[in-house]
């Protein structure tokens, strides 16, 4: 959830285009697991955002690539959505 300023936030879903999305404070939004997405600042400069996770509470970034593309969370996602890109 968004608690200050704004960002964008650009997500692939089905195809290989990128969807941008930009966020305010109190937007929310769900992000399920295995997921290609980025956050970027807009004009503000800075934002404030609480992330909660369903299962382990820590984060690592992983970069698209052929070693992400078989992470047992993409791959799941991947499944979820017939169609979907797969790639980098």
């Amino acid at each position: 959830m968004w608690r200050k300023e704004a960002a964008i936030l650009t997500f692939v879903h089905t195809t290989d285009e990128w969807i941008r999305v930009h966020l305010v404070a109190g937007d929310m939004i769900i992000l399920p697991a295995g997921i290609y997405h980025r956050f970027t600042l807009d004009s503000g400069d800075s934002a404030r955002l609480l992330r909660l996770f369903k299962d382990e509470p820590k984060w690592a970034a992983h970069n698209r690539c052929a070693e992400t593309d078989v992470n047992p969370h993409r791959l799941k996602y991947i499944k979820q959505f017939p169609g979907i890109a797969i790639g980098a």
